[in-house]
């Protein structure tokens, strides 16, 4: 088959083949993680890892994909077929705003973009990662770890953040649950 057929051939293809076309392509790349998270010991895709083979994947199967934050509680990415612009698929994620210590707004709003930019690619394209949630060993949280997190949170958001990252049973623990109660009271002292 020569290249011009093989190109006819992805043009006929629905925006269903191509997108899977892209999904089986990017796993014979074996793509390689270079984010690394020091303090939980594990590496991730950065969009740098994965955005310049998506393009170029697109460039080839004829998709094009656009992003869009418009609404405040959906970040959404359309890929559409380049060769039948009707043909789109949508998929969406609900927006979580990142919380960086000692960043401005814009710093904020840059990072959950990227964050969005990222899980929504991984998700269209099916890149797996290893689930870092289960693969990680259980922190038993006492008082001292806990009031060593508790001391890194400055402010409110962040620390309704910490808190909802602990099992039930420790988010019912009345000793944890008066030190976040105290240091909710300091930091909104810091505050006013």
């Amino acid at each position: 088959m020569t290249k011009k057929t093989e190109d006819k051939e992805n043009k006929a293809d629905n925006i269903y083949k191509k997108i899977q076309a892209v999904r089986c392509a990017l796993q014979k790349l074996e793509l390689k993680k270079t984010g690394e998270n020091k303090y939980s010991n594990f590496k991730y895709y950065e969009l740098a890892d994965i955005l310049p083979h998506i393009n170029n994947l697109n460039n080839e199967y004829g998709l094009f994909n656009i992003i869009d934050f418009s609404n405040p509680e959906l970040a959404t990415l359309g890929i559409i077929n380049s060769d039948n612009t009707e043909e789109v698929v949508t998929f969406s994620t609900p927006v979580e705003k990142a919380i960086l210590k000692g960043a401005q707004l814009i710093q904020n709003l840059g990072a959950t973009q990227t964050y969005l930019r990222r899980y929504l690619y991984m998700s269209a394209y099916e890149i797996v990662e290893s689930d870092v949630v289960d693969s990680q060993p259980k922190e038993i949280l006492t008082v001292e770890i806990l009031n060593n997190k508790l001391s890194k949170c400055t402010n409110v958001d962040e620390l309704n953040l910490l808190f909802t990252t602990l099992d039930a049973k420790d988010q019912a623990n009345k000793v944890f649950c008066n030190l976040f109660t105290n240091r909710k009271k300091q930091l909104t002292e810091e505050v006013a």
